[in-house]
């Protein structure tokens, strides 16, 4: 039997409509289902893919596109903030057709949408950002570190295959106190997050690697800003 998952409309008198910023708080994905239950509608606006979610998803996913409470716009432009300006003119478009406006994202360049929305009569807006822990900060550390250094050299003397990249994140990674298990995992994690943020990309099977330094500098201006 097909699964026809369906949430109910959340039972709330105001019209509702979220808006993820997936691209600065990745993990949102994780809570993306339980999302319906509170808005009638989600908008996901990227400029790059990445973001993996479970396969048992991809039904109750299907059938929130069609029912038109998921919307996913993928903008053509990779460059900095393109994906910021997607959601800033999406909620334009749907200024007149919701009442509560709220934007997950940890980027405070939308309080200022937001300042403005809430002058409007009857209309409701905030931004709703992510509480990083120790652990997540560390990790961000050693993403923008790595970045730096590969930024700052030649594109011929970065890293030409994989192991080359993971070995030179390994040496950042000698000073901390951590298994080896615990390493490579970390190690994996931060080539991921790399690719995701199109910094680099994997080729033939892992043997090459490809560096975007444009990507490189829009990632170390936006997380050191």
């Amino acid at each position: 039997m097909r699964d026809k998952t369906i949430i109910n409309l959340p039972d709330v008198s105001q019209r509702s409509i979220l808006f993820i910023d997936i691209e600065n708080c990745p993990s949102k994905i994780t809570e993306l289902i339980l999302e319906f239950k509170e808005y009638h509608k989600v908008v996901i606006c990227y400029a790059n893919t990445g973001v993996k979610i479970p396969l048992d998803w991809l039904t109750a996913l299907s059938n929130f596109v069609i029912q038109g409470r998921l919307e996913l716009i993928k903008m053509g432009d990779t460059a900095n903030n393109s994906a910021d300006f997607g959601i800033t003119f999406m909620l334009g478009c749907y200024f007149e057709q919701y009442d509560r406006f709220e934007i997950y994202s940890n980027d405070k360049d939308f309080d200022a949408i937001i300042n403005l929305v809430n002058r409007a009569p009857d209309k409701k807006a905030k931004r709703v950002g992510t509480t990083r822990s120790d652990k997540e900060l560390q990790f961000d550390s050693l993403l923008i570190k790595m970045c730096r250094m590969l930024h700052k050299i030649e594109d011929c003397s970065r890293p030409v295959k994989l192991e080359g990249l993971r070995n030179s994140i390994r040496a950042q990674l000698k000073s901390r106190d951590m298994t080896d298990r615990a390493r490579e995992h970390l190690v994996s994690h931060v080539i991921s997050r790399m690719e995701f943020l199109d910094v680099v990309h994997i080729k033939n099977q892992g043997n090459l690697v490809k560096y975007n330094a444009n990507r490189m500098q829009d990632f170390l201006t936006k997380m050191t800003a």
